[in-house]
Order: structure tokens, then C-alpha cells, then sequence
């Protein structure tokens, strides 16, 4: 089974897996490859790690919200917690390497 990004559901601060949470803007190129970025981490990591997409073209009020004003973003959340936020198009190893050494260290948030 392809895992993939999904649209942000309203209860995100509750799930227990690592999440990424890509704010991107569909017809942007970076925001693409960083796309592709997460959906490799995503592969890699089977259910462990879970990722939303939010379109600021579809969704301004989260980017509001959120604080974006450079696409793509990346927040890496655990238990409504931001981890770790990645601004920008930056290199695939990197993503892999934290987040490989995070989930050793996630725990349930119940």
C-alpha cells in the first residue's frame, strides 16, 4: 500500500504517530519536491509516521494560523507538539535522519 499526504483533519493535535505537516502551495515547484520528499520518508516509515498536506491557496486561515509565510514549511509535530519546522527546500537526508532518530523517542501522548 502507497502511503501518501492527505488533506488536515481537525483532530491532527491528537494523533499519536510523528506527523508532518507540509504547508505547500500546489502550483509551486519546491513545494513539489519537498512533496517527494515526505512521500519517500513516508514509504520508509510505514504507519509510524503519518503526513497532511494544507494548500495555502485552499486553506489561508491555517497559514494564518500557523505562521507560514515561506512555502514549503514543515512542521514536525507529536502530540499537538511542533518538533521540529523546516522552512524552504532542504536536503532529503536530513528529513530521513531526524526523523529516524524521533521515533525511537515518540510515546504514546495518552
Amino acid at each position: 500500500m502507497t502511503q501518501t499526504l492527505h488533506p488536515l483533519p481537525t483532530d491532527w493535535q491528537q494523533q499519536n504517530e510523528l506527523l508532518l505537516l507540509l504547508f505547500m502551495r500546489d502550483g509551486s515547484g519546491t513545494s513539489q519536491m519537498m512533496r517527494g520528499h515526505v512521500e519517500e520518508v513516508l514509504a520508509e516509515h510505514g504507519g509510524a509516521v503519518v503526513a497532511y498536506s494544507v494548500d495555502g491557496d485552499r486553506y489561508p486561515a491555517l497559514f494564518e494560523e500557523f505562521r507560514i509565510s515561506r512555502v514549503p514549511t514543515l512542521y514536525v509535530v507529536h502530540c499537538g507538539q511542533l518538533l521540529r519546522r523546516f522552512e524552504g527546500l532542504f536536503p532529503l537526508a536530513e528529513l530521513k535522519t531526524f526523523v529516524s532518530e524521533s521515533l525511537p523517542d515518540v510515546m504514546s501522548c495518552y
